[in-house]
């Protein structure tokens, strides 16, 4: 009996011109005021974590401030996300805007990393360092700004297109917010954390949502800032905090099927 043949997905066109890394400047400096991470004092190295996964409410305010802000600063360099613009540029809008809300900006020292912010273009997939490379027209990328401030860490980002792009770059940015906010829809306290991940998959495989479309990409497993990224972050008291967790859905039997959502707790997604 012949096997019946399968159609296959048109595939994305590769970013032209690929990405090449520019000239990377000196960190900016942080004024002696500004109170540092604990992980400054260590050489970068943020060690593992002794807290627990449960936030005193004290603490979840805290993380709401830091998170504001957070958001305050993605807002303000949004606009400066022009073709001509280095991302050079915007670490500095981003570093500046930090310090102005008296924060430290958390990626800078952090495991080494160089810079205030981490800025992804094209197929960069995350943890970018900024550089002396100008957007051009058609670019996206990714400012995921993290401050310090109140003794916790607040974390976001967002992807941004310079200028006038193909098509498959908007699908990308907006599938990707769509899986994000089914994401979000999916958490709820006492689940497993993989339902996380079966939200976005239901979505994003090409075997499920885009049959007639494209099939994106799902990085699960990331090690690209400077040794430690993770797919799941409970970001606040440190960032990246505690163990690695899978929070793949559909087929996967990561660990994140044992492990559960509880009020309290605080998720980066």
């Amino acid at each position: 009996m012949a096997k019946r043949k399968q159609k296959r997905a048109q595939l994305a066109p590769p970013s032209l011109p690929p990405i090449r890394q520019g000239l990377i400047s000196p960190g900016r400096p942080v004024p002696p005021h500004i109170v540092r991470p604990p992980y400054i004092r260590n050489g970068g190295d943020p060690g593992r974590s002794t807290m627990g996964p449960i936030r005193t409410p004290a603490e979840i305010e805290a993380m709401r401030h830091a998170n504001r802000a957070a958001a305050d600063i993605l807002m303000h360099v949004g606009p400066f996300v022009q073709p001509g613009v280095t991302t050079d540029r915007l670490d500095m809008i981003v570093h500046d805007k930090t310090i102005e809300l008296g924060g430290y900006p958390s990626p800078l020292g952090y495991r080494g990393f160089p810079k205030s912010v981490c800025t992804s273009i094209n197929e960069v997939i995350c943890h970018g360092i900024p550089d002396s490379r100008p957007l051009i027209d058609g670019d996206i990328v990714n400012i995921d700004v993290t401050i310090y401030i109140g003794g916790v860490h607040g974390d976001t980002s967002m992807t941004f297109i310079v200028g006038e792009t193909d098509e498959w770059s908007r699908m990308l940015v907006r599938e990707t917010k769509v899986s994000l906010d089914k994401a979000i829809e999916a958490i709820k306290p006492g689940l497993p954390i993989n339902v996380i991940g079966l939200a976005i998959e239901t979505h994003a495989r090409p075997e499920t949502s885009f049959k007639d479309r494209v099939p994106f990409l799902q990085v699960e497993n990331v090690s690209v800032f400077y040794g430690k990224a993770q797919a799941l972050q409970n970001v606040s008291i440190h960032i990246h905090q505690g163990e690695f967790v899978s929070v793949v859905g559909l087929n996967g039997d990561g660990n994140g099927i044992g492990s559960r959502t509880s009020g309290g707790s605080g998720l980066a997604l």
